[in-house]
Protein backbone atom coordinates (compact mmCIF):
# COMPACT_ATOMS: atom_id res chain seq x y z
CA UNK A 1 0.00 0.00 0.00
CA UNK A 2 1.29 3.34 -0.81
CA UNK A 3 2.11 5.51 2.16
CA UNK A 4 0.53 8.53 2.44
CA UNK A 5 2.04 12.00 1.97
CA UNK A 6 1.78 15.33 3.89
CA UNK A 7 -0.37 17.31 1.59
CA UNK A 8 -2.86 14.29 1.72
CA UNK A 9 -2.81 13.97 5.29
CA UNK A 10 -3.18 17.34 5.87
CA UNK A 11 -6.51 17.30 3.41
CA UNK A 12 -8.06 14.11 5.39
CA UNK A 13 -7.37 16.12 8.28
CA UNK A 14 -8.60 19.24 7.26
CA UNK A 15 -12.09 17.18 6.08
CA UNK A 16 -12.48 15.30 9.37
CA UNK A 17 -11.83 19.12 11.67
CA UNK A 18 -14.91 20.69 9.00
CA UNK A 19 -17.24 17.52 9.75
CA UNK A 20 -16.33 18.02 13.39
CA UNK A 21 -17.30 21.19 13.56
CA UNK A 22 -20.64 21.10 11.32
CA UNK A 23 -21.12 18.11 13.42
CA UNK A 24 -20.53 20.62 16.84
CA UNK A 25 -22.45 23.55 15.12
CA UNK A 26 -25.70 21.67 14.35
CA UNK A 27 -25.48 20.10 17.73
CA UNK A 28 -25.28 23.99 18.99
CA UNK A 29 -28.06 25.44 17.21
CA UNK A 30 -30.84 22.32 17.82
CA UNK A 31 -29.78 22.66 21.43
CA UNK A 32 -30.43 26.89 21.49
CA UNK A 33 -33.47 26.32 18.91
CA UNK A 34 -36.26 28.28 20.92
CA UNK A 35 -38.87 25.57 21.41
CA UNK A 36 -42.85 26.23 20.38
CA UNK A 37 -44.79 26.99 23.04
CA UNK A 38 -47.59 24.66 22.02
CA UNK A 39 -49.35 25.13 25.07
CA UNK A 40 -49.14 29.00 24.98
CA UNK A 41 -50.74 28.93 21.23
CA UNK A 42 -53.59 26.54 22.31
CA UNK A 43 -54.22 28.52 25.40
CA UNK A 44 -54.22 31.79 22.62
CA UNK A 45 -57.24 29.86 20.50
CA UNK A 46 -59.06 29.39 23.48
CA UNK A 47 -58.69 33.12 24.06
CA UNK A 48 -59.43 33.62 20.71
CA UNK A 49 -62.68 31.26 20.69
CA UNK A 50 -64.43 32.65 24.07
CA UNK A 51 -64.00 36.52 22.18
CA UNK A 52 -65.58 35.04 19.25
CA UNK A 53 -68.45 33.34 21.17
CA UNK A 54 -69.13 36.68 23.28
CA UNK A 55 -69.00 38.84 20.16
CA UNK A 56 -71.36 36.73 18.42
CA UNK A 57 -73.73 36.36 21.92
CA UNK A 58 -73.74 40.31 21.32
CA UNK A 59 -74.42 40.79 17.99
CA UNK A 60 -77.55 38.58 18.50
CA UNK A 61 -78.56 39.50 22.30
CA UNK A 62 -77.84 36.21 23.47
CA UNK A 63 -80.75 34.66 20.99
CA UNK A 64 -81.31 33.48 17.53
CA UNK A 65 -79.61 31.21 14.77
CA UNK A 66 -75.63 32.15 13.48
CA UNK A 67 -74.12 30.44 10.46
CA UNK A 68 -70.85 29.95 10.74
CA UNK A 69 -68.60 30.78 7.84
CA UNK A 70 -65.20 29.13 7.83
CA UNK A 71 -62.33 26.68 5.01
CA UNK A 72 -60.57 23.55 5.68
CA UNK A 73 -57.85 25.40 7.03
CA UNK A 74 -59.57 26.17 10.27
CA UNK A 75 -61.01 22.82 10.99
CA UNK A 76 -57.46 21.13 10.97
CA UNK A 77 -55.62 21.11 14.58
CA UNK A 78 -52.34 19.82 13.59
CA UNK A 79 -50.15 19.48 16.97
CA UNK A 80 -52.07 21.74 19.11
CA UNK A 81 -54.75 19.55 21.56
CA UNK A 82 -57.11 21.75 20.91
CA UNK A 83 -58.18 24.94 17.83
CA UNK A 84 -60.36 27.76 17.40
CA UNK A 85 -62.58 26.64 15.39
CA UNK A 86 -62.93 23.57 18.47
CA UNK A 87 -63.08 25.92 21.13
CA UNK A 88 -65.50 28.21 19.82
CA UNK A 89 -68.12 25.20 19.48
CA UNK A 90 -67.54 24.85 23.56
CA UNK A 91 -67.64 27.91 24.00
CA UNK A 92 -70.83 28.84 22.37
CA UNK A 93 -72.77 26.61 24.10
CA UNK A 94 -72.69 28.30 27.25
CA UNK A 95 -75.25 30.28 24.93
CA UNK A 96 -78.32 28.08 25.14
CA UNK A 97 -80.31 30.27 22.84
CA UNK A 98 -77.80 30.64 20.01
CA UNK A 99 -78.08 27.99 17.76
CA UNK A 100 -75.89 26.84 15.00
CA UNK A 101 -78.12 26.86 11.35
CA UNK A 102 -75.57 25.81 9.56
CA UNK A 103 -71.62 25.90 8.27
CA UNK A 104 -70.27 27.13 5.42
CA UNK A 105 -67.09 25.96 4.22
CA UNK A 106 -65.43 28.24 1.65
CA UNK A 107 -62.27 27.52 -1.33
CA UNK A 108 -60.41 29.99 -3.26
CA UNK A 109 -62.34 31.56 -6.12
CA UNK A 110 -59.56 30.67 -9.02
CA UNK A 111 -62.42 33.50 -11.15
CA UNK A 112 -61.90 36.15 -8.43
CA UNK A 113 -60.28 39.17 -10.03
CA UNK A 114 -60.07 40.86 -6.57
CA UNK A 115 -57.73 37.85 -5.28
CA UNK A 116 -59.76 38.49 -1.64
CA UNK A 117 -57.91 36.81 0.77
CA UNK A 118 -60.33 35.11 2.60
CA UNK A 119 -63.97 34.72 1.43
CA UNK A 120 -64.28 36.52 -2.38
CA UNK A 121 -66.90 39.02 -2.76
CA UNK A 122 -69.38 36.60 -5.11
CA UNK A 123 -68.81 33.91 -2.44
CA UNK A 124 -70.12 36.31 0.29
CA UNK A 125 -73.15 37.53 -1.35
CA UNK A 126 -73.80 33.85 -2.39
CA UNK A 127 -73.66 33.06 1.53
CA UNK A 128 -75.60 35.58 3.17
CA UNK A 129 -78.35 35.00 0.30
CA UNK A 130 -78.43 31.13 1.08
CA UNK A 131 -78.78 32.14 4.71
CA UNK A 132 -81.00 35.30 4.64
CA UNK A 133 -82.84 34.27 7.72
CA UNK A 134 -79.77 33.87 9.68
CA UNK A 135 -79.32 36.19 12.50
CA UNK A 136 -75.88 36.64 12.31
CA UNK A 137 -72.45 34.86 10.80
CA UNK A 138 -69.42 34.25 12.11
CA UNK A 139 -66.40 34.39 9.66
CA UNK A 140 -63.51 32.54 10.25
CA UNK A 141 -61.81 33.84 6.96
CA UNK A 142 -60.86 37.33 6.12
CA UNK A 143 -64.24 39.30 4.53
CA UNK A 144 -63.53 40.96 1.03
CA UNK A 145 -62.46 44.62 1.00
CA UNK A 146 -66.26 46.89 1.63
CA UNK A 147 -65.84 48.48 -1.92
CA UNK A 148 -65.73 45.43 -3.53
CA UNK A 149 -69.21 44.10 -2.24
CA UNK A 150 -71.13 46.80 -1.22
CA UNK A 151 -72.88 47.22 -4.47
CA UNK A 152 -73.46 43.24 -4.78
CA UNK A 153 -75.25 43.22 -1.38
CA UNK A 154 -78.96 43.20 -1.25
CA UNK A 155 -80.45 45.77 0.68
CA UNK A 156 -81.36 46.25 3.40
CA UNK A 157 -79.66 43.50 5.55
CA UNK A 158 -81.09 42.79 9.12
CA UNK A 159 -78.15 40.25 9.66
CA UNK A 160 -75.13 41.16 11.74
CA UNK A 161 -71.29 39.63 10.87
CA UNK A 162 -68.69 39.00 13.53
CA UNK A 163 -65.44 38.81 11.58
CA UNK A 164 -61.97 37.44 11.93
CA UNK A 165 -59.18 39.39 10.57
CA UNK A 166 -56.57 36.11 9.32
CA UNK A 167 -53.77 38.13 8.18
CA UNK A 168 -53.56 42.01 9.88
CA UNK A 169 -52.48 44.89 8.32
CA UNK A 170 -50.27 44.44 5.14
CA UNK A 171 -47.72 46.75 3.80
CA UNK A 172 -49.02 50.23 2.58
CA UNK A 173 -52.68 48.79 3.44
CA UNK A 174 -55.32 50.20 5.53
CA UNK A 175 -57.40 48.65 7.50
CA UNK A 176 -59.60 51.07 8.32
CA UNK A 177 -60.48 52.26 4.47
CA UNK A 178 -60.78 47.93 4.21
CA UNK A 179 -63.42 47.57 6.82
CA UNK A 180 -64.58 51.15 7.48
CA UNK A 181 -68.00 50.56 5.51
CA UNK A 182 -68.91 47.69 6.88
CA UNK A 183 -68.60 49.11 10.29
CA UNK A 184 -70.77 52.44 8.67
CA UNK A 185 -73.66 50.08 7.17
CA UNK A 186 -74.64 48.71 10.46
CA UNK A 187 -73.50 45.38 8.68
CA UNK A 188 -70.10 44.66 10.65
CA UNK A 189 -70.82 43.52 14.32
CA UNK A 190 -67.42 43.16 15.84
CA UNK A 191 -64.23 42.44 13.74
CA UNK A 192 -61.10 40.54 15.61
CA UNK A 193 -57.79 42.22 14.07
CA UNK A 194 -54.32 41.24 14.81
CA UNK A 195 -51.69 43.41 16.76
CA UNK A 196 -49.29 44.47 15.01
CA UNK A 197 -46.83 44.23 18.06
CA UNK A 198 -47.42 41.91 21.28
CA UNK A 199 -49.57 43.86 23.44
CA UNK A 200 -51.81 43.24 26.66
CA UNK A 201 -49.80 41.52 30.22
CA UNK A 202 -46.06 40.89 29.76
CA UNK A 203 -46.30 37.21 30.77
CA UNK A 204 -49.75 36.35 30.39
CA UNK A 205 -51.96 33.53 32.48
CA UNK A 206 -54.87 33.05 30.93
CA UNK A 207 -56.49 32.54 27.54
CA UNK A 208 -57.78 36.03 27.40
CA UNK A 209 -54.72 37.43 28.73
CA UNK A 210 -52.53 36.03 25.70
CA UNK A 211 -55.45 37.18 23.32
CA UNK A 212 -55.34 40.54 24.44
CA UNK A 213 -51.39 40.16 23.20
CA UNK A 214 -52.10 39.29 20.02
CA UNK A 215 -55.77 40.71 19.15
CA UNK A 216 -57.88 43.45 19.26
CA UNK A 217 -61.89 43.58 19.00
CA UNK A 218 -63.20 47.00 16.90
CA UNK A 219 -66.48 47.87 16.73
CA UNK A 220 -68.80 50.52 15.47
CA UNK A 221 -67.71 53.06 18.29
CA UNK A 222 -63.99 52.39 17.86
CA UNK A 223 -63.38 51.47 14.68
CA UNK A 224 -61.91 54.51 13.80
CA UNK A 225 -58.96 53.65 15.63
CA UNK A 226 -57.88 51.03 13.14
CA UNK A 227 -54.48 50.99 11.07
CA UNK A 228 -54.37 53.22 7.86
CA UNK A 229 -56.43 56.49 6.49
CA UNK A 230 -60.37 55.91 6.54
CA UNK A 231 -62.78 55.48 3.66
CA UNK A 232 -61.80 57.56 0.93
CA UNK A 233 -65.12 59.92 -0.42
CA UNK A 234 -65.73 60.34 -4.47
Amino acid sequence: MTPLRRPQITAILASMALILALVVLGLTTRRHRPAIDYEGAASLQIGLAEVLAGETARAVSAHGNVVLVTDYGHTQRGPLKINCWEAFHGQLKQYAEIHILATEIVAPDPQDMTRSPGISPAALVAVLDRHAAADAFVFFVDLPHWRNVEKLLPQPLKTKLVALDCHGQEPGGSPRFYYSGYFTSGLLSALIFPLGKAGGPALPRTPHERFERSYSVYTLENYESLPGEGAKLD
